[in-house]
């Protein structure tokens, strides 16, 4: 870039080819730089911030360090969400033999050193041993949190470090008194160590006990054992248990599993073993102790976050755990007649063959209140299906006395009106017969009175007539026979005839028009034929002087209508709401100056309904009023 710079000062004019080779050149450079940066990148380390480096001996399927492990990183991560977290499972048969080998060395850096973890996390003995052992050499400045561990010695040792975590702090002599109460019948317990830190270790605790216990049985204790010494097990096992605190050794020397020392010892000597590995269960052991691994872990996540926050390992203080449980086969128990009522409370029985409802309990729970909500369901839809039909046919029972009950309401108005009927016409035509014969030999006193007879006896008869229609209206007793009608000739030229004579009485003009009305309307004639005469009837009734007029029309919409118009006393607003309630009255009491019932209008208004008519009302107080029916298409 210089040697450009330094080329332009020295020249006042570049030449488009050289300023073509000029930009290519630098173009160039560039993307020189942009690779060599790249791959300087891609070359370095990846490094994380809160990188945390796990590792554990045991396979991922071992289940008390899976279930520590599990919420460990679930607890720390919920901590500081921004931490990750890497587990390396190691084959320590091959790494623990390194010495200074460069191929191995190779391969520690390459799992560990160049991760660049901010934390070590340890999560049993062997991974522990091993951090321990290269400490200084691999990993000096990072800090190493342990778990699962219960070699004191090491534990010891790391104080002096960045080191800190959880010791295992278990008293075997819990398991040694429970294994004595669960095998009353044997007299002789083989205690079994091996040569390791741990087997001393714990050598050294059950000695501590052995006198206390020696009154009860008798012990015999073996530091080590290898397979070939199986024979000599199987003579000292008679009538005996087996507390297994260490590892068999194969013919060269070296360290068996714990489950293929368990198992080798089960099928060879056919006794009763206790351990304290619970990895042991479920290869003929009977039982053991074990911490409780989900609680610890999320204690140690708590000390992980302090550490990953900043705080020195080496303030933390190391804890230790002897908050544990005892683990039991259920096959073992069975093999040698223990009865589950027999073990501690604090126990978890593995293998025990679950029950359809202890395997499906959560099932059996859901059906059972998915049975009793539909049972309860059922037992009210029951009992709500027995009441309604109870309702119902109580509602029958009192639909039937109310329909009888109308029947013989509408037959006793009906021979109500035929007795009182009979006799008023008899009155009514010998009245009549009277008055024709004695009409030029009476005077007019006695004139009058015949018209009195008359209109009372007419009066009589409509009020009867009224009665019963509302009667048959209400009970739906009614029959309609609707048909076409000529309006004019068949109802309105009749009802114009039999009214006009008492309009004329009364000096009323009574005025009938038809403005070129032909077509015929769908009705029945009884009805409508009734709802002209109560129109009329009320308009004559009302109307004290002036004029009466009937007019047969169309309106907008082409529909037919028939309108009463007076000049009569008109109607008030307030009572025009009510006036097609039965028996109302604008005038009610002693007092009133108008004859009737206050059926007539409430019968228009429901026969008009039955013949699909609408009745328009306008009334003035004092003017007069306006009926208008007409009849919808």
């Amino acid at each position: 870039m210089n040697y450009t710079h330094s080329n332009l000062q020295k020249s006042n004019f570049i030449s488009p080819r050289n300023s073509a080779k000029v930009i290519l050149i630098v173009s160039l450079i560039l993307v020189f730089q942009y690779l060599l940066i790249t791959e300087l990148i891609a070359k370095q380390p990846e490094t994380h911030k809160n990188f945390v480096l796990i590792i554990k001996s045991q396979e991922p399927e071992y289940t008390w360090t899976s279930s520590l492990l599990n919420s460990f990183v679930f607890s720390l991560i919920n901590k500081l969400p921004q931490v990750e977290t890497e587990t390396i499972y190691i084959d320590f048969n091959s790494l623990l033999s390194i010495n200074n080998n460069p191929e191995d060395e190779k391969t520690i850096r390459d799992k560990f050193i160049n991760k660049h973890p901010k934390l070590i996390v340890a999560i049993d003995d062997r991974s522990f041993r091993f951090l321990i052992d290269r400490t200084d050499k691999y990993f000096p400045d990072i800090p190493i949190l342990f778990s699962g561990i219960s070699d004191i010695d090491y534990t010891a040792a790391a104080v002096k470090r960045s080191i800190t975590g959880i010791v295992d702090k278990i008293s075997l002599e819990p398991l040694i008194e429970t294994a004595i109460v669960l095998h009353p019948e044997i007299k002789n317990v083989l205690v079994l160590f091996d040569e390791s830190n741990l087997g001393k270790q714990q050598y050294r605790l059950i000695d501590s006990l052995l006198p206390h216990l020696s009154n009860v049985v008798n012990f015999r204790v073996f530091k080590k054992f290898s397979v070939s010494d199986i024979e000599a097990l199987k003579k000292a096992a008679s009538n005996s248990l087996i507390l297994l605190f260490g590892l068999m050794t194969d013919a060269e020397g070296q360290f068996l599993s714990p489950q293929k020392t368990a198992l080798t010892l089960s099928r060879k000597l056919n006794v009763p073993i206790y351990s304290c590995w619970s990895s042991t269960l479920n290869y003929g052991v009977v039982g053991c102790l074990q911490v409780k691994s989900f609680t610890q872990g999320i204690v140690l996540a708590d000390m992980a976050a302090k550490i990953l926050n900043g705080e020195n390992a080496f303030k933390i203080p190391v804890i230790e755990n002897g908050n544990f449980r005892y683990l039991f086969d259920y096959n073992q128990l069975k093999k040698f007649n223990i009865n589950a009522s027999e073990l501690p409370l604090n126990r978890l029985v593995i293998n025990k063959p679950t029950s359809f409802y202890n395997e499906y309990i959560e099932y059996v729970w859901i059906i059972s209140i998915a049975f009793l909500i539909l049972s309860v369901t059922i037992v009210f839809l029951f009992l709500n299906i027995k009441t309604r039909s109870k309702a119902e046919k109580e509602l029958i029972k009192a639909k039937e006395e109310a329909e009888k009950s109308d029947r013989l309401k509408t037959e006793f108005l009906a021979q109500v009106s035929h007795e009182i009927r009979t006799p008023v016409n008899t009155i009514l035509s010998f009245s009549a017969l009277i008055k024709d014969d004695l009409i030029d030999k009476v005077n007019d006193d006695l004139v009058s009175s015949f018209q009195i007879i008359e209109s009372g006896g007419r009066r009589l008869v409509r009020t009867i007539d009224l009665i019963l229609n509302m009667s048959q209206l209400q009970t739906g007793n009614f029959e309609l026979n609707p048909k076409k009608i000529d309006l004019q000739k068949e109802i309105l030229n009749i009802v114009y005839v039999e009214f006009a004579a008492t309009a004329k009485e009364r000096n009323l003009e009574f005025i009938f028009k038809n403005e070129n009305v032909t077509e015929l309307v769908l009705c029945d004639l009884y009805t409508v034929t009734q709802i002209f005469t109560n129109l009329i009837d009320n308009a004559i009734k009302y109307t004290p002087k002036g004029k009466i007029e009937l007019i047969l029309d169309k309106n907008d919409q082409n529909e037919i209508y028939v309108e009463v118009k007076d000049t009569g006393i008109g109607i008030s607003k307030d009572f025009q709401k009510n006036l097609f309630s039965p028996f109302a009255q604008e005038e009610s009491g002693y007092s009133r100056r108008f004859e009737g019932n206050g059926l007539g209008l409430a019968l228009v208004k429901k026969y008009a309904v039955l013949n699909n008519a609408e009745i328009i009302v306008d009334s003035t107080k004092g003017q007069g009023s306006s009926f208008k029916v007409v009849f919808k298409k």
